[in-house]
C-alpha cells in the first residue's frame, strides 16, 4: 500500500476547481485514503467534477468510516449528473462492504448508466433485498453491469430471503443484465 489516498482530498479539491477537465482514471486503491478524503471527493461528484471519470478504485481502504462512505453515496445519488461515464467502480475491503442499501440506492438511482464492473462483496438484509427488487423492476439500474456480488445478513434469527429479488427480476422488462 501506499500513503497517496492522504492526498485524496488534495485531488479532489483540484477536481472541483476543474483544474484535471480530462481526468478519466482516479485509482486510490490500497492508498490510505482517509474519511476527509472520501468526503472532498463526494463533494466533487456533487459538483459534477468526476462526470468523466470511466474508472473509480477506491478498494482496500480499511480506514474510512462508514459515514464517510454514506456521504460519497449520498453525493452520486443527489448529484445533477452523479457519475454518467463511469464504467469500472472497485469499494472491495471496504466498510462500504457492509452497506448494502447504500450501495443499492446508488445503482437505482441512474447516477451510475454506464457501470459494467462493480468490485464488492456487499452485504443484504431483507429491506436491502427489497430494495435491490425494486430497483431491478425500475428503470434506472445500470444496463450493462455484468456482475453482483453480495451476501445475506439478517439480524434476526430469521433468513433473509431472496424472493423479493427473484419476482422481480421474473417481472421486470429485461431481468438483470
Amino acid at each position: 500500500g501506499t500513503r497517496a489516498g492522504e492526498g485524496g482530498a488534495c485531488l479532489a479539491k483540484a477536481l472541483s476547481l476543474g483544474k484535471l477537465p480530462n481526468l478519466s482514471v482516479i485509482n486510490l486503491q490500497n492508498s490510505a485514503l482517509t474519511d476527509e478524503a472520501v468526503k472532498e471527493l463526494a463533494d466533487a461528484v456533487q459538483r459534477g467534477a468526476l462526470d468523466k471519470v470511466v474508472c473509480l478504485r477506491m478498494g482496500r481502504n480499511l480506514r474510512v468510516g462508514k459515514e464517510a462512505w454514506i456521504e460519497f453515496s449520498q453525493a452520486i445519488v443527489g448529484s445533477q449528473r452523479g457519475l454518467p461515464k463511469l464504467t469500472d467502480l472497485h469499494l472491495d475491503h471496504t466498510k462500504f462492504e457492509s452497506m448494502g442499501e447504500s450501495l443499492v440506492s446508488v445503482l437505482a438511482s441512474g447516477k451510475v448508466p454506464s457501470l459494467e464492473s462493480l468490485l464488492i462483496m456487499f452485504s443484504l438484509c431483507e429491506t436491502g433485498m427489497t430494495a435491490l427488487g425494486d430497483a431491478v423492476k425500475g428503470k434506472k439500474f445500470p444496463p450493462r453491469l455484468d456482475e453482483l456480488s453480495f451476501f445475506l445478513s439478517s439480524a434476526s434469527a430469521h433468513p433473509v430471503s431472496i424472493d423479493p429479488l427473484i419476482i422481480a427480476i421474473a417481472e421486470s422488462e429485461k431481468g438483470l443484465p
